[in-house]
């Protein structure tokens, strides 16, 4: 055997090794919470209110349905201006920051916003509205927050098809005319996944409205779960919630499949429109000031001193220190995990049913899936009384991030470095991996931050499954917030804020990386 082959066969042994345990966080992360919740369904009382939602049940859900469509119309509403200016971008150099720009809003928990409009929004206006005003701050943050959604969807179809087909028509006919007989309907269909995508995710939303005192199906069902002694009593109510989203889901994955052959029979060319630096970016900068610095910079004024933040250590640096490296655990183990389903290799069948189940969990109310995880575990004290009980949510939470940075990594990789790693030895797998990994690490390291920002802001699951002893910087957020504690909380509020930092920085960095190559 040469050297060559032997250093393959350990690269073999590494990857295998990491595979397997991968495997195992997923069966522990989600089949087994899964079966755990099947078996105390299957052995447990019948649900005290009956498998039939109640009334009042079906009333919160429709409500939670009409705020969920009312936050996806006004999304869209404030997204158009953006997607104008995406669209008259130029060369992908420009288009690059700017679409990074635009998908910051989503990295920042929604809570941030509403403590953030509280200084900001006239107290004149929330008296006003009177009764309707727990709803409309919670339809405005959700709008505020998600814009960028229906932004890159709609102008990533104008790019790929609609300005094609417009300048097509423009041979005929004026512009109003022509973008709206040959544009407009090309892009219906971008618009209505942009809308279902909204409407599932504010579906299932819990921290807006739990911070703006608004009663939705979320909220309740972290209610039910925490009082309840059966996770029947909370599977119950929740099916229809599940059915719903999951509903949403398949009617986006099939809406895509049917642009996506859509875009190909249009074959547009990128298009390069090329008129100038300011103007496309001025309209994305606009709302991007008024959604995201507006509300911020109103929780930074809130601040008394900047000595906040050295009382915050002083008070909680051991929930700082443990929230920091929980996250940071939960951002390893969801990338482990997704690079241990995703590529080449055996059992392919095996590892996309459970990157399919990864995404359906991904899809259910997070009071749902703590619930899962208590069933589980809360006979093994091992993890149950322990921190990787909380790693292990989190990994049910977000696994299908961690499926899909893998699945960029392996689409990134260059086919002709890929067989060039085969020639010399590399079997189909080592050859993707040290290709792909070694060109593509920034996006998996982005993906790690990003896991990390997210679990650090994670309220409704933690709370079921945080063993007592552990703090959590979040659920102390929550806790100054119902003790109207209003300095404390702002500065928690902008520590969270600062959270996805890292992530930004690294989406860049893989970014230029690849433009680079």
């Amino acid at each position: 055997m040469t050297t060559g082959d032997r250093t393959w066969s350990s690269v073999s042994v590494a990857i295998g090794a990491w595979r397997l345990i991968g495997a195992a966080l997923w069966v522990a992360a989600i089949l087994i919470p899964l079966l755990g919740l099947v078996v105390s369904l299957a052995t447990g009382p019948v649900p005290r209110d009956g498998w039939w939602p109640s009334s009042r049940q079906m009333a919160l859900l429709g409500k939670t349905a009409g705020m969920a469509a009312m936050g996806a119309i006004f999304s869209l509403a404030i997204s158009l201006p953006t997607i104008r200016g995406l669209c008259r971008l130029g060369a992908r150099r420009r288009r690059g920051p700017i679409a990074l720009l635009v998908a910051v809003p989503l990295l920042l928990p929604p809570y941030v916003y509403v403590f953030g409009w509280d200084r900001v929004i006239p107290i004149s206006l929330i008296h006003l509205l009177g009764d309707w005003a727990p709803l409309a701050r919670t339809v405005w943050v959700w709008a505020g927050w998600s814009w960028p959604i229906p932004a890159l969807v709609l102008a990533s179809g104008w790019q790929r098809v609609g300005h094609g087909a417009y300048r097509a028509a423009l041979l005929d006919a004026d512009a109003p005319t022509a973008f709206r007989l040959a544009a407009l309907p090309l892009l219906a269909g971008h618009a209505a996944i942009a809308m279902i995508v909204l409407w599932v995710l504010f579906m299932i939303e819990y921290n807006a409205p739990h911070a703006c005192s608004a009663q939705v199906f979320a909220t309740e069902l972290l209610a039910w779960a925490q009082s309840s002694r059966h996770a029947v009593d909370v599977v119950a109510p929740a099916l229809p919630l599940t059915v719903v989203v999951i509903a949403g889901c398949g009617a986006v994955l099939v809406g895509l499949r049917g642009r996506a052959s859509e875009d190909d029979r249009q074959e547009a060319a990128p298009v390069e429109l090329g008129v100038g630096r300011l103007r496309p970016i001025a309209p994305v900068l606009a709302v991007f000031l008024v959604t995201v610095v507006l509300p911020v910079g109103g929780l930074v004024v809130r601040l008394a001193s900047w000595d906040s933040f050295v009382r915050l250590w002083r008070v909680y640096d051991r929930e700082l220190i443990e929230s920091v490296a929980i996250a940071a655990a939960c951002g390893l183990a969801v990338v482990w995990v997704g690079t241990a389903l995703v590529g080449s290799g055996s059992l392919r069948w095996a590892r996309r049913t459970a990157v399919g189940m990864s995404v359906v969990v991904g899809l259910m109310p997070a009071a749902l899936v703590g619930q899962a995880v208590v069933a589980a575990y809360q006979r093994v004290d091992l993890v149950y009384d322990h921190w990787p009980v909380m790693v292990l949510t989190q990994v049910a939470r977000w696994g299908w991030i961690g499926c899909l940075a893998a699945w960029l990594v392996a689409r990134s990789a260059p086919e002709s470095l890929v067989d060039q790693a085969r020639a010399d030895g590399a079997g189909e797998v080592e050859a993707e991996v040290r290709v792909g990994w070694r060109d593509q690490w920034p996006v998996l390291a982005a993906a790690i931050a990003l896991v990390g920002a997210l679990s650090l802001a994670e309220v409704p699951a933690m709370s079921m499954v945080r063993p007592p002893g552990i703090g959590w910087i979040a659920q102390t957020l929550m806790e100054k917030f119902h003790r109207f504690e209003d300095q404390m909380l702002v500065t928690i509020c902008c520590v969270l804020a600062a959270a996805p930092i890292p992530a930004i920085l690294l989406s860049w960095v893989a970014w230029r990386r690849r433009e680079a190559s």
